[in-house]
């Protein structure tokens, strides 16, 4: 479970500067305690009833993104938000993540053929970090 182990230690040693590092510690400790993956909704909510002033998309930006750059792993899949606690949990995250990707890929030839069609140059459309 390196990925329940890794959240762990971030609640007890957060590595992260950041404006949202107190919604990054209630998310983190709140997944931990979800036996189900939960629904974006629900995890703003809990952040509200907290009195943390944030929306969804904010949420995602300022609190997920920046876990998941830090090393934090928080899976998403069909299902919700989750921490993956077990191989099959993993593997979930990796097909969901996968399969998001391949649409994204197929979404960016769709608009850089749009691009071409009227003489523009798409730019590189080579994805690399």
């Amino acid at each position: 479970m390196p990925f329940v182990t890794r959240a762990r230690e971030f609640l007890n040693n957060p590595n992260i500067s950041s404006p949202r590092l107190n919604e990054m510690l209630e998310t983190v400790s709140f997944l931990l305690q979800q036996t189900t993956p939960i629904n974006t909704d629900r995890i703003v909510q809990h952040l509200t009833s907290r009195g943390y002033s944030l929306s969804p998309t904010q949420w995602q930006q300022e609190v997920l993104d920046p876990l998941r750059d830090s090393g934090i792993f928080i899976g998403s899949s069909y299902r919700g938000i989750f921490i993956p606690r077990n191989e099959v949990e993993a593997q979930e995250a990796c097909v969901f993540y996968v399969r998001r990707i391949k649409a994204e890929r197929r979404h960016l030839n769709i608009f850089a053929d749009l691009i071409r069609g009227v003489g523009w140059n798409p730019g590189d459309l080579e994805i690399d970090e």
